[in-house]
């Protein structure tokens, strides 16, 4: 099974991430509060400590967060070089999309 990263787990994406782990993806989270991150826990999902490490251990990558500074810190890392997921998603093999870009894609 694919191993997808979730990134966000608030209004919109605890529900896809619950789904997700539901039918048997291999899921690793990652969000600022341990609440959501404990619950999917609980269905199996495992947890990463910075998106950097979700990233190096993910195929495809889900961000589901609030709004583009949320984006930035992310994708670019502006906590930390070591909180970005920029490196790991310039490889090939790997692949990242986020509610902004499924969005502007759809319209």
């Amino acid at each position: 099974m694919i191993k997808v990263g979730f990134i966000g787990l608030g209004e919109l994406g605890k529900p896809m991430a619950v789904n997700l782990a539901k039918n048997g993806f291999d899921l690793i989270l990652h969000d600022l509060r341990r609440e959501p991150v404990d619950e999917l826990i609980a269905i199996g999902a495992k947890a990463a400590h910075s998106p950097r490490e979700l990233a190096a251990a993910s195929e495809v990558i889900e961000v589901a967060v609030v709004d583009d500074a949320q984006v930035e810190a992310v994708a670019a890392g502006s906590r930390s070089r070591n909180y970005s997921i920029a490196a790991h998603c310039a490889e090939p093999s790997r692949r990242q999309l986020d509610k902004e870009q499924a969005d502007s894609e759809c319209d």
